[in-house]
């Protein structure tokens, strides 16, 4: 009997050792540093490709969360000569050189030391592998300008296609590994700044009523079934609308993260050249302003309306809170009805008006669907549009200015009549399709002036 009773004890006391988390301090574990030397390598430039790599490879991946202690909510913050991210990750240039240092708190949570331990190797591994890859980036060897143009075209491609988060990818190898270029930078910040309307567009952002019900049900038939106990603290009568709430932030910081990118790279093609047309065009002060206005009232407006649902639940649950639900079910039912029916004069209501968009479309709304209805000037969306076929265009004419250049060189060189000939053809019909680009374009409300590829004679 004495040995069962020993055999118990000790189960539970392992038991209890193994599910409780402590702090543990791991020996050696120490914050990680390491030092990339870049002799030859301006600062500027180590500071551009070192920018880059932030966006595309850290924040676009969400690489930072290397860290069981860095949220994934973490701030970027910029100056001239260090990038930081969030409190434990920092990149400083100095003197030809990047420091890379990881810091972090000296414990770690874990059921035993040997957790804590493995835990530790393994985050210290991951740490060399990241700084393993940025100095691969970093160190990597300046393109060719064979790759810049074939990057460039597989770029300006995806672009046209409307594939514009393909086309960032592309012109962000660019920006990474190539001289500055104007052009480039456009086209990056007009590839960022299309992927705005995404999240919080009228068409995109439906709030689900459905799921902010589901779960108020859930807390109440819990109530109905243990009267007199707590509900699981996972059900809780605004967990859907608290759910519908983070998709919103989530939307709100994609949109204004976006737009405020694009503004950087515009802002920085005209510190390459501050008579660019295109990049003033894009970079218009009034019109930015405009884009953020739009993407303010949208997340007010839906916001307003996830509220105001919240507020038609609120009475609700105080009564059954007070009640604790323990007298009178059928009662309870009956104003369960007439709370859905309430909710469904909230949907009728967000929905019965129409909403502008970027791409100008309406709201939405169904059963156990609530769409919300915005304005907006209509003249945000066409610049932006206007903006982009000036891009598609001006990569088209650079696609014909190739094609004569080819021609030219074989014509020179004494290359055969039936390859002149190939080529000559191939730079009339790139010239017929820039024309005709250009006329379609204006018939949509553009103003694209024919330049002086679309014209010449070979």
């Amino acid at each position: 009997m004495k040995r069962v009773c020993f055999f118990t004890v000790a189960l539970v006391a392992l038991f209890v050792s193994c599910s409780t988390y402590k702090a543990y301090t791991v020996p050696g574990f120490d914050n990680y540093r390491e030092v990339i030397n870049l002799s030859g390598m301006d600062a500027a430039t180590i500071y551009r490709k070192t920018e880059i790599w932030v966006e595309e490879e850290v924040v676009n991946k969400q690489r930072f969360a290397l860290n069981q202690y860095i949220s994934e909510a973490v701030s970027i913050s910029k100056s001239e000569t260090e990038i930081r991210i969030g409190y434990h990750l920092k990149f400083t240039i100095k003197d030809g050189a990047v420091v890379l240092m990881f810091t972090h708190y000296p414990e770690f949570l874990a059921y035993n030391e040997t957790k804590a331990t493995e835990d530790a190797t393994d985050l210290m591994e991951r740490q060399k592998s990241f700084a393993a890859d940025y100095k691969a980036f970093i160190t990597a060897p300046a393109l060719s300008q064979a790759e810049i143009d074939e990057l460039t075209a597989k770029g300006d491609a995806a672009f046209e296609a409307e594939k514009f988060s393909e086309a960032e990818k592309y012109y962000g190898q660019v920006l990474a590994l190539a001289p500055p270029n104007t052009d480039i930078y456009v086209a990056y910040g007009l590839s960022v700044e299309n992927q705005v309307s995404d999240s919080l567009s009228t068409e995109q952002f439906i709030i689900n009523t459905n799921l902010i019900m589901r779960y108020f049900n859930n807390w109440a038939e819990e109530l109905q079934s243990n009267p007199y106990m707590q509900p699981s603290f996972l059900v809780t009568p605004y967990y859907g609308y608290d759910q519908e709430y983070k998709r919103l932030e989530e939307a709100y910081k994609h949109d204004t993260g976006k737009l405020e990118r694009a503004m950087e790279m515009y802002n920085k093609a005209l510190s390459l050249d501050p008579k660019n047309e295109l990049a003033l065009l894009c970079a218009n002060a009034g019109r930015n302003k405009q884009r953020k206005a739009y993407i303010d009232n949208r997340y007010s407006q839906i916001k307003t309306a996830l509220d105001n649902i919240k507020k038609t639940i609120e009475p609700e649950v105080k009564r059954i809170e007070e009640k604790r639900a323990a007298e009178n079910w059928e009662r309870v039912a009956q104003n369960l009805n007439q709370l859905a029916n309430s909710i469904a004069q909230v949907q009728q209501n967000q929905s019965g008006g129409s909403a502008g968009g970027y791409s100008g479309g309406g709201s939405s709304g169904g059963q156990g669907q609530a769409g919300t209805s915005g304005s907006s000037s209509s003249s945000s969306g066409r610049d932006i549009n206007v903006a982009s076929m000036q891009r598609n265009y001006n990569s088209r004419s650079k696609a014909t200015e190739r094609a004569l250049d080819n021609y030219r060189k074989a014509k020179d060189s004494g290359a055969s009549r039936s390859e002149v000939d190939r080529l000559y053809n191939a730079f009339i019909e790139q010239q017929r399709s820039l024309r005709t680009y250009r006329e379609d374009c204006n018939r949509k409300g553009a103003d694209i002036r024919a330049d002086f590829y679309e014209t010449v004679r070979p």
